[in-house]
């Protein structure tokens, strides 16, 4: 089974989406968590189920770790600019409200397409002022 949910939009306005792998591993880990609790302290059977419990995190982990550096390498590999955020709020809300509705002209959009469209704006602003890209001037 495979669980994705959003990770970041760009331009296109498409979304790479993340497995998640932690849900994805749920099984293994109760599995792993209920050996764990019925092994006696101080036990080389506790030590051997800490171990396997261990290793499960670490699988996870090392998925993450791995989807994200294939991700950023075919980014690198595919654009000629990237913008990335500096986690700076213009409105307040909830992380629950996933919909961004601009008080200003009625604009109604998905918070995180709202995000990734003024990074790119800042990020083209700032390349504009460099001579990296004279093609974008």
């Amino acid at each position: 089974m495979l669980v994705f949910s959003p990770l970041l939009h760009y331009q296109t306005e498409l979304a790479f989406l993340t497995p998640r792998f932690y849900v994805q591993e749920e099984k293994e880990l109760a599995r792993a968590n209920k050996r764990l609790s019925k092994a006696e302290k101080g036990t080389p059977e506790r030590k051997k189920c800490l171990k396997t419990l261990r290793r499960v995190y670490e699988k996870i982990s090392n998925k993450r770790e791995d989807f994200v550096q294939k991700l950023s390498k075919n980014l690198v590999d595919n654009y000629d600019i990237i913008c990335f955020e500096d986690c700076g709020m213009l409105v307040e809300k909830d992380l629950s409200e996933r919909i961004h509705n601009c008080p200003f002209c009625g604009l109604s959009i998905d918070r995180d397409l709202n995000a990734s469209i003024n990074i790119l704006r800042l990020g083209l602003q700032s390349v504009r002022k460099t001579d990296r890209y004279p093609s974008l001037k």
